[in-house]
């Protein structure tokens, strides 16, 4: 832990050291001065700073390597080797550099860079080392720590004292051991301390005393093998054999510690002999002489020594009750155990210190009283030589070291006149003006000796230009700033100015300046010397106590009092001139005139009224109450008020009189231009009125109401009139303005993109049938196509005249497929067939009764009557195709071909699909009327209510009543997609088709919405009916979508999408909204599937699906940059490349998973303009822990949100495609 502190407090003091010394340095070095390898740059790779004397300073390496000091200590953010390869070699080996200088060797307290061979300082204390990381020797009292050397090891480190560096404690377990690394005096919580190791439970022979802080093992009684808690004889808790434990007669139960006694103790007439002393004894040797005996324990006053007793222990035994104990090895004499720090008396050689005999007293706290003894430091010193406070060497910490004359004592603060160094604990001189200081330096002070004055830090004889010294009675001098605009000043007086700033102007208080009478000429001051320069001129010189001896004092100005001017030549006011009251520019030139009748023109002169083009201003206006003129509004040639667009007395060249005292220089809305009389003072050609034109009009040529151009809003013009509509007949409005309809309409449209510029024909006149310059291959009425409609005197070939519901008139119908030219709708009113043109006629032609064709299947259908039923199909296809190829050739002349074969084309893919997909054995063609329930008054349990609404369909709940589409969807409920009604015929039929085919296409996948079946007449979509759906769900607070469910539902999703751009399908609106969800009752799991699929494409199957390359819509919040961008052209796209619906749907995947993960909306109370904006600059949702309501270290929401920020990639080839997808192992987990 120590290491690292130590690094970073390491660097901490270079950077303050480098901060403080560098930039000053470098500002001080010569130009000549620089690299010893030339360089055009200041700063090159490796550069070289010389200092005045021509010594090498620094080092400079630019990145990758760092600043180094090659005559300062290592820095740690360089490798202990320095193995840069950026270096510049100084010297050829074997030669050093040194002192700018090659030599033999670097000095023992340096080191060889082995790169640049420069030799670089060992750290602090270290005699020598071997690089930048290490001292292999420290000065005397001094231990080895990293790359320095220190007097007192850090906490958790203690000195070696034969290495002679600081070291870990021996024992890993110990708390403190700052004398020795191998003898501990602390230990952990929980441990013992025996004989200076920590152990968990005291040996065999030892036992436990509670002392403090660490509980202590001493030894047992010598008799004993074991004991518990003392040293006693009769303590013991074992014995040695063949001793026991002495029992008493029949004891009950049998004593656990008592005194080793041989056996035979239990019968008297077999003990031994005792000796003279002894208390208890036992045989030497079992079964021999009784009188051969070994003492076990003493009597009183004797004490046992091995197996005798004497009556005195000898030298080197400590003297404990019944016993003599050894003393330790390092002791020659001792008292009270044998440990190693209860000697009494030392060898020779050795030092006492604290019943310890050491080699050298301890380093800190302790010092040398005498050649035998050691004696502790005063408490303030942590090193010292003697034991007084003033005899201290090193300071504990927190304490600073004062060298006083002939003492040095420990302070816990730095007395005045000295600072404190906390990197060496010492109190240094302050600089030599500093009463009190922060450092060393001339800018450090607190406060100053008398006669000077404190100014920045700095304490200056004289202060600086701008500035007075202040001395008060009581406290320290300083510098305050004069009052504003003074340069120099005599005290903080605005009047004790004695020369002002630039740009500032002097006023001096007596009538001459600089004259030696001034009433304000400064006697004495504790303020600068001025420069004897004219006043508010001149360099600023520093301010002393002899200042404004003489020197004439006054005011500085911004902007010279009324009655003077500012001039910038000499800096000073000068008084005004002749009827000026103020003046500016000059002393002739008025802004204000004395007297009470005289007004200040703009040109600077006083009469007594304002010149032409000027005039007095408002009273309420400032320069009134000054009597000052103002000019005429910039509209007025001449004026009555000032300033004023309504008080013109004439008006200037090319400008127009609107209304009494008003010009402007043309005339407004609703404005025409007249002349009017001359006025005398102006040129006749440049008079002029504006008059109003007749109501209505918002710009007219003259005054009858048949000259209006323009009309008021609300209004159209008609014919030069303003009226309030066209006509009904014959006129359609075009920006405002009545347009005549062509001569042939009875009703037109105004003109557009697609028809040009004129008006389009809605209803015909008389005789007249409405036809469409390219008419709908559909077949259905030519007003529902979206081409330009006109009226014709007679239908084309293929069309006849009829009327359709709320056409208002006649229009041209298309015959049926099979007729060339007919009369009527169906195929009984041909004229004339295509077969019979194109001689492909069977012999019995069809003859049927009714123009309508409905193919209906039933779902028993036998396997023949399909194979038939595809065929005809392919015929009626290849009919149809043949029939519209034909009248496109006769009727579309002004058609690009291109786009007239590839729209026939889709349309006929169309066509073929959604009849194969719907003759399908299985596929069940419904009744809503018949299958289905929808109760007009429902109840909670016949529930019908709206599901769901959007621009083509609504979305119903229905019961269903049929057997075969109860087995079909599993369920008594389904959900009905209705088609809207107000959809014109062609376009609710190619939507419903194109839903219709990719729905049963897609039915092989169980992540798409079960289709039941559908309805010709109304058109509908009936499918199994789903409880709820993501979006719903995600912005319900009382459910709580757990992360379980979120990735069951999230997989559902991906799988759908894979299957969908696996069959070459594009959703084109993947949103919570389109997503599905059933519960499961057993499991409570959740399932998703997809839906919506009314505004989806085929993109790689073409022969499958219906293909509209129009965008018709989107969902912004989940719309992908180039979607967007498509969107937004003036009039869509008429191509796109095919795969960008499918890139498009990956985007929107992406922003659909973030949604689950955050249950959030994206984009939340942003508008359309502001998301467009979000996405188009590659700004996406927040995917931090504060976004995200699920934990992102769940492996699944991990999962799910890597996908989503892949997905959602702005460049759309980076986007994983279905194939991708598949590849996803957690895909089927």
């Amino acid at each position: 832990m120590y290491p690292r502190a130590a690094e970073r407090l390491w660097v901490l003091w270079l950077t303050v050291w480098l901060g403080a010394w560098v930039p000053g340095r470098l500002a001080a070095l010569s130009p000549t001065h620089g690299s010893p390898a030339a360089s055009d740059n200041p700063l090159a790779v490796t550069d070289y700073i010389l200092d005045p004397d021509g010594y090498m300073l620094m080092e400079l390496q630019l990145e990758p390597h760092i600043l180094v000091d090659p005559d300062y200590e290592y820095d740690p953010r360089l490798p202990c080797d320095d193995s840069s390869d950026g270096y510049t070699r100084l010297c050829e080996p074997p030669k050093v550099y040194y002192k700018n200088g090659c030599v033999d060797a670097c000095p023992s307290d340096h080191f060889m860079n082995p790169f640049s061979r420069a030799c670089i300082r060992c750290g602090a204390k270290c005699l020598s080392c071997d690089n930048m990381c290490s001292c292999s020797q420290c000065q005397p009292s001094s231990y080895a720590f990293g790359p320095n050397c220190v007097a007192t090891c850090p906490d958790s480190l203690a000195p070696d004292l034969e290495r002679l560096m600081c070291v870990p404690c021996q024992d890993r377990q110990c708390l403190d051991c700052s004398s020795s690394h191998r003898i501990c005096k602390e230990c952990a919580p929980g441990l013992a301390l025996q004989e200076g190791v920590c152990v968990d439970v005291c040996s065999v022979g030892w036992y436990l005393t509670p002392t403090s802080p660490t509980p202590t093992c001493q030894p047992c009684h010598p008799s004993c093998l074991d004991c518990e808690t003392s040293n006693l004889a009769t303590a013991c808790t074992a014995c040695p054999p063949p001793l026991v434990l002495r029992q008493p007669p029949a004891p009950s139960p049998p004593v656990t510690a008592s005194d080793c006694v041989e056996d035979c103790m239990n019968d008297p007439s077999q003990c031994a002999i005792c000796r003279e002393g002894c208390a208890s004894c036992r045989l030497r040797v079992p079964g021999g002489d009784r009188e051969d005996s070994l003492c076990i324990s003493c009597q009183t006053n004797w004490y046992l020594l091995g197996d005798q007793c004497v009556q005195a222990c000898p030298s080197k035994y400590a003297q404990l009750p019944g016993f003599c104990a050894p003393c330790h090895d390092t002791c020659a004499e001792c008292a009270g155990g044998s440990g190693f720090n209860q000697c009494t008396l030392c060898p020779p050689g050795s030092l006492q210190q604290a019943g310890q005999c050491r080699e050298s007293c301890e380093v800190n706290g302790w010092f040398q009283s005498s050649p035998t003894m050691c004696s502790r430091c005063h408490d303030t010193c942590l090193q010292c030589n003697g034991p007084a406070a003033t005899q201290c060497l090193v300071c504990n910490r927190g304490r600073l070291l004062v060298r006083d004359a002939g003492s040095q004592r420990c302070v816990s603060t730095c007395p005045a006149g000295l600072y404190a160094d906390y990197a060496i604990s010492e109190c240094l001189p302050c600089f030599g003006t500093c009463a009190s200081c922060s450092g060393p330096g001339k800018n450090a002070c607190f406060s100053c000796i008398a006669g000077t004055f404190l100014h920045n830090g700095e304490c200056l004889i004289h202060c600086p230009g701008g500035m007075y010294g202040h001395a008060p009675a009581n406290g320290t001098g300083t510098c305050q700033p004069c009052p504003t605009g003074c340069a120099i000043c005599s005290g903080p007086l605005a009047s004790e100015c004695g020369q002002c700033v630039a740009k500032w102007f002097f006023l001096p208080s007596s009538p001459e300046p600089g004259s030696a009478s001034s009433s304000n000429s400064a006697s004495s001051s504790s303020s600068a010397p001025g420069s004897g320069s004219a006043p508010g001129s001149g360099s600023v010189p520093d301010s002393g106590s002899t200042a404004y001896i003489g020197m004439t004092l006054g005011t500085c100005f911004s902007t010279c009092p009324a009655g003077t001017w500012g001039n910038p030549t000499t800096s000073l006011c000068e008084p005004c001139a002749g009827l000026c009251a103020a003046c500016s520019g000059r002393v002739d030139f008025c802004t204000e005139c004395a007297g009470p009748s005289m007004w200040a023109s703009l040109g600077g002169s006083c009469s007594a009224e304002c010149p032409t083009g000027e005039a007095r201003p408002a009273p309420t206006h400032a320069d009134y109450s000054i009597r000052r003129c103002r000019a005429c509004h910039a509209s007025c040639a001449r004026c009555s008020l000032a300033e004023s667009p309504s008080a013109c007395e004439a008006c200037p060249v090319g400008h127009f009189a609107l209304a009494p005292g008003a010009c402007v220089p043309e005339c407004p809305s609703g404005y025409y231009e007249a002349a009017w009389a001359a006025d005398p003072g102006l040129p006749a050609a440049d008079l002029g009125q504006c008059i109003a034109c007749p109501q209505g009009c918002d710009k007219c040529t003259g005054p009858p109401e048949s000259q209006c151009i323009r009309c008021k809003p609300g209004l159209v013009l008609h014919e030069g009139t303003c009226v309030a509509s066209c006509p009904a007949t014959q006129f359609v409005e075009v920006n405002g303005v009545c347009q005549a309809c062509p001569s042939s309409c009875l009703i037109c449209r105004p003109p557009d993109q697609a028809s040009g510029p004129e008006p389009t024909c809605s209803r015909c006149q008389v005789d007249f049938w409405l036809a469409q310059a390219e008419p709908s291959a559909s077949g259905a009425s030519s007003i529902a196509g979206p081409g330009t409609l006109a009226c014709l005197a007679s239908c084309p070939e293929g069309w006849y005249g009829g009327t359709l519901p709320g056409a208002g008139g006649g229009v041209c119908l298309a015959c049926h497929a099979k007729c060339a030219t007919c009369n009527g709708p169906g195929l009984d009113a041909c004229q004339v067939l295509w077969c019979e043109l194109d001689q492909t006629c069977p012999e019995e032609p069809d003859k049927p009764s009714s123009a309508r064709l409905e193919i209906i299947i039933p779902a028993s259908v036998v396997s023949g009557l399909v194979v038939l039923l595809l065929l005809a199909a392919v015929v009626v296809l290849l009919y149809s195709r043949s029939s519209r190829r034909s009248t496109a050739t006769k009727s579309r002349r002004d058609i690009d071909p291109a786009d007239s074969e590839s729209a026939q084309l889709s349309y006929d893919m169309t066509v073929l699909n959604t009849i194969t997909h719907l003759s399908l054995p299985g596929f069940l063609l419904v009744n809503l009327d018949i299958d289905f329930y929808r109760d007009k008054a429902p109840t909670e349990e016949e529930d019908d209510a709206l599901l769901g609404q959007g621009s083509q369909a609504s979305v119903y709940k229905a019961r269903i009543l049929s057997q075969a589409c109860r087995q079909r969807a599993d369920s008594e409920w389904a959900a009905i997609k209705l088609f809207n009604s107000s959809l014109l015929p062609s376009d609710a039929e190619g939507a419903f088709q194109n839903e219709v085919s990719i729905m049963w296409a897609l039915q092989g996948s169980p992540h798409v919405a079960r289709m039941i079946g559908y309805s010709a007449t109304p058109r509908a979509i009936v499918m199994t009916y789903y409880s709820e759906n993501l979006e719903n769900l995600l912005h319900r607070d009382e459910i709580e979508l757990d992360s379980v469910n979120t990735f069951r539902v999230a997989s559902d999703v991906v799988n759908g999408m894979v299957f969908l751009h696996g069959e070459g399908i594009a959703h084109c609106d993947l949103k919570p909204g389109n997503v599905l969800l059933s519960v499961c009752t057993q499991t409570g799991r959740l399932s998703g599937v997809l839906t919506d699929f009314g505004v989806s494409r085929a993109v790689a199957r073409e022969t499958t699906l219906t293909i509209k390359t129009e965008i018709v819509g989107m969902s912004i919040k989940f719309a992908s940059p180039e979607m967007i961008r498509i969107f937004t052209l003036p009039k869509g796209v008429s191509r796109v490349e095919a795969t960008i619906f499918l890139e498009s749907d990956i985007y929107a995947l992406g922003i659909l998973l973030w949604s689950m993960v955050s249950k959030s909306t994206p984009w939340k109370n942003l508008s359309t303009t502001e998301i467009q904006t979000m996405v188009l600059s590659d700004q996406r949702p927040p995917v931090d822990q504060a976004a995200i309501r699920l934990d992102l270290d769940a492996p699944h929401v991990r999962s799910l949100l890597d996908l989503a920020v892949r997905c959602w990639n702005g460049d759309r080839s980076m986007r994983p495609t279905y194939t991708d997808l598949v590849g996803l192992e957690w895909l089927t987990q």
